[in-house]
């Protein structure tokens, strides 16, 4: 979702009686290691962070007396404006331009969207000065050099974690842990509850997103531009629209069965390198049902800015999403959506899937008659003799549409969550 900028220009604009501040104050860390996912969350955390810096200056946003925002601006005084508040360091900026595509990765320091963009190395960040708030995130290790010149400089330094259900993520939540640089470092953890950092939302998602769905032309017109006209003429025959975005090793065969079964006209939408083994699987499958092909039509597309990526999840009738980012864009979507969660070595990751399956009966306990969702979410993620049938048996209509009405039901439990960047900046 875009966000509300405030306009510096009106004549009677108090803002324009203040000294503007050139420097960023939040200082935010990526390393790219899962292609999009990092610099996904990251990109979209800096954006969050900004607007509601932005909004805090402006009197928009109430905070405690004494969180990290208000000592950070009274530090400033008053009479200081912060214009660009967030600067992001990352080292891959070819991965980062997939999501951003008006970001020049060929160049070490630009603006975007008012964030500072910097290149990540060991010889741009030696004359880094620190800024007063810095987000490592996902552990990412800072420079010894940067580390050693935030002493005296910087007052909080974050180290934000992965997103996790697991009951040891709300003790540990928010711990300090003092550094050789006498800065105190919090590890903050996202998370499901208010014992947690929360999850990364726009304050305007909810309100575009329900205003896209219940306009048919906006969302026609979003097909035609960001994916491809017969993907808008899919959903004008009133088709089934399914998005895949997974990692390589997923059993897209039990998916295309399934569909098949199914038997309702299906297009999937997939961004380019994504599942490149799917027409090969569709073709190998259409020699024993020629019908096949009538039934599933899929369409390629090259990868969308990231702030168009909730419409796309809006509009289809399942999601198939992966990694952090899209995990939780799949939420705030309220859609049916299946989770392909980053292998991790000795099956770490599927302990954190169990946990969030968990930790979502337990928000939403009265819907045990869509238990099978949770079977679907494992064997997604580690597949047995019975993805196909399940997977059939979800994809039924009346299934579906329960399994919408549960997602609906799951965000609303959430969206009692503060989010994770005002958290951040209320802390």
């Amino acid at each position: 979702m875009s966000t509300h900028q405030p306009s510096l220009s009106h004549e009677n604009n108090p803002i324009l009686e203040k000294d503007f501040y050139p420097f960023p104050i939040i200082d935010i860390f990526c390393r790219v290691i899962d292609n999009y996912g990092d610099i996904g969350v990251c990109w979209r955390l800096a954006n969050n962070l900004y607007e509601l810096v932005i909004r805090y200056q402006l009197g928009q946003l109430q905070v405690r007396e004494n969180s990290v925002i208000a000592q950070v601006c009274r530090h400033l005084g008053s009479s200081t404006f912060i214009r660009t508040p967030i600067r992001l360091w990352v080292d891959d900026l070819h991965s980062f331009a997939k999501i951003a595509p008006n970001l020049n990765p060929s160049l070490n320091q630009q603006i975007l969207a008012n964030i500072h963009i910097h290149q990540w190395n060991t010889e741009t960040i030696q004359q880094a000065v620190p800024t007063a708030i810095v987000i490592e995130a996902f552990a990412t290790d800072l420079d010894d050099c940067y580390q050693a010149a935030m002493t005296g400089k910087t007052q909080y330094w974050f180290n934000l974690e992965y997103l996790s259900a697991e009951p040891w993520v709300e003790d540990f939540h928010a711990q300090p842990s003092i550094q050789k640089n006498k800065v105190p470092k919090y590890f903050f953890f996202p998370g499901f509850t208010d014992k947690t950092g929360g999850l990364l939302r726009e304050p305007n998602l909810i309100k575009s997103l329900t205003a896209f769905e219940q306009n048919q032309s906006a969302q026609v017109d979003f097909l035609s531009t960001y994916v491809h006209p017969n993907a808008a003429h899919a959903l004008v025959r009133k088709e089934r629209l399914i998005s895949l975005f997974c990692y390589p090793h997923a059993p897209v065969k039990a998916l295309l069965t399934s569909i098949a079964q199914v038997g309702i006209p299906t297009t999937i939408l997939i961004p380019d390198g994504v599942a490149t083994n799917t027409e090969r699987i569709l073709n190998t499958l259409s020699i024993h049902n020629k019908h096949i092909l009538n039934t599933i039509n899929i369409q390629r597309f090259n990868f969308i800015p990231q702030e168009q990526f909730d419409y796309l999840l809006a509009i289809c009738d399942i999601n198939f999403v992966r990694g952090e980012d899209s995990f939780v864009r799949a939420i705030w979507s309220g859609k049916p959506f299946i989770w392909h969660i980053y292998h991790q070595q000795e099956d770490a990751h599927l302990e954190k899937l169990n946990a969030w399956l968990s930790n979502r009966q337990q928000q939403c306990p009265e819907e045990n008659s869509l238990i099978s969702l949770d079977s679907l979410h494992q064997l997604w993620n580690q597949p047995g003799e019975n993805l196909a049938d399940l997977l059939t048996h979800i994809l039924q209509p009346n299934m579906l549409e329960l399994s919408h009405q549960y997602h609906q039901k799951y965000r609303e439990k959430l969206l009692k969550n503060p989010t994770l960047s005002f958290s951040l900046l209320n802390f």
